[in-house]
């Protein structure tokens, strides 16, 4: 229970960075490769889980969007998919997955039974 309210009270201080995170993944996050890119969505994530529902999904929703967007201009496209924007796609579908599970508030992790 202790470890829980210590991670608890660092992910809640490290909300107010979300926006700079965010300013950070718009410019330069394309630059990331792939592993490092999921990485950081999957700490930001973290972050997000210990806020308060409404947030949550106000942040959820923002750092998602930027990578659907990319996943929907590839799908309306006109033609066919390249091999490349098929694997861009593919990379951006696995962050979001990542992304959403590692998101699941803290409160429903410590309510689990080990």
């Amino acid at each position: 229970m202790f470890v829980y309210i210590i991670f608890n009270y660092y992910l809640q201080h490290l909300v107010d960075f979300l926006p700079t995170l965010h300013t950070f993944l718009s410019t330069t996050g394309s630059r990331l490769v792939q592993d490092d890119r999921r990485q950081v969505y999957e700490a930001i994530a973290y972050v997000i889980s210990a806020m308060p529902m409404e947030r949550a999904a106000e942040s959820l929703r923002t750092f998602s969007l930027d990578i659907l967007t990319i996943v929907h201009t590839v799908a309306n496209a006109s033609g066919v998919a390249t091999k490349q924007e098929l694997t861009e796609v593919g990379g951006k579908l696995s962050i979001v997955d990542r992304f959403v599970y590692s998101a699941e508030p803290l409160s429903f992790r410590s309510a689990r039974k080990p």
